[in-house]
């Protein structure tokens, strides 16, 4: 599934450069993001808990934008951290990603994509602690312009996270996974 979004996404910009003969406008942007629903990881007595939809997300990358075409492929390295007080210590998870989303622009305001998200390193450290392998899943995203630079968003990712470590402990070779999928706010500003 990778290669061929991968290969689909080498052969849409290659054509379009052979097509157009002109350079990608490229673009910086960094983004950010309240995680709102995901898998519960700890919850406390008063009902707090600590999701993989994480709280604050980060992230900074590229928008390359086709010429004479209605598509933008964004790129970003992103990272999402969330905290958790109980009685017995404090629970924090974070993840860090990579990420390509090939975007379609509907009008001058609105854009939905749909791409691939890579999660380098997912951890869940506390009183009890989970380390996560790497893994890949989809991410879904709509974006209405509020400015010329500025937005808002709404993003679903739909991924599995392999429980590689509990503890210190190797559990890999029992192959569980947990629900890495989230919901979440975003606003994001372009550069240049």
């Amino acid at each position: 599934m990778k290669k061929v979004l991968i290969f689909l996404l080498f052969l849409l910009t290659q054509s379009a450069i052979a097509e157009n003969n002109t350079a990608f406008n490229i673009k910086g942007f960094s983004s950010f993001g309240i995680g709102l629903v995901g898998e519960d990881l700890v919850t406390t007595t008063d009902d707090s808990k600590l999701t993989t939809a994480g709280l604050l997300h980060l992230s900074y990358g590229a928008l390359f934008r086709i010429p004479s075409s209605q598509i933008e492929i964004q790129t970003a390295v992103g990272f999402k951290y969330d905290e958790l007080r109980v009685t017995s210590g404090k629970y924090s998870f974070q993840e860090w990603s990579v990420e390509a989303i090939p975007f379609y622009r509907i009008n001058s305001r609105t854009r939905v994509g749909l791409g691939m998200l890579h999660v380098l390193s997912a951890e869940l450290s506390g009183p009890e602690s989970a380390e996560f392998a790497t893994a890949t899943g989809l991410a879904l995203e709509i974006n209405w312009k509020t400015g010329n630079k500025t937005g808002w968003g709404f993003r679903y990712v739909d991924i599995e996270l392999p429980i590689d470590r509990v503890n210190g402990s190797d559990v890999s070779a029992f192959g569980d996974k947990l629900d890495g999928s989230y919901f979440s706010i975003v606003s994001y500003h372009q550069f240049r």
